[in-house]
């Protein structure tokens, strides 16, 4: 399990990421994502939404391969003290993986 923590003031929100392999396929299974490579399956699930979405690794200068981001939004939460109203955070995230699947 990987957890992250974001804390700040005057903040619109974040949004968190993981940049994969282009070799990673990637697959949907109820709530969880499903990353395969290599005859491993790895099944991510998270405390908060995952999206996919396109993006590009560069593997070297000039060098762009298409490939998938997974994300999860961090919203920031507007409080009211007094008549003060601020955008603040403390926002956790913990991204869970686990091996469905090894090689044989």
């Amino acid at each position: 399990m990987i957890g992250d923590t974001i804390e700040g003031e005057n903040w619109t929100g974040a949004t968190a990421g993981i940049l994969l392999h282009p070799d990673v396929q990637i697959a949907r299974r109820g709530d969880a994502i499903i990353l395969s490579s290599g005859g491993v399956e790895i099944a991510l699930t998270a405390t908060r939404a995952l999206s996919i979405e396109a993006a590009v690794w560069w593997p070297d200068m000039g060098v762009e391969i298409a490939t998938r981001r997974i994300t999860a939004d961090l919203p920031a939460e507007v409080q009211t003290v007094g008549q003060k109203v601020s955008q603040t955070v403390a926002q956790t995230l913990q991204w869970t993986f686990a091996i469905v699947r090894r090689p044989t």
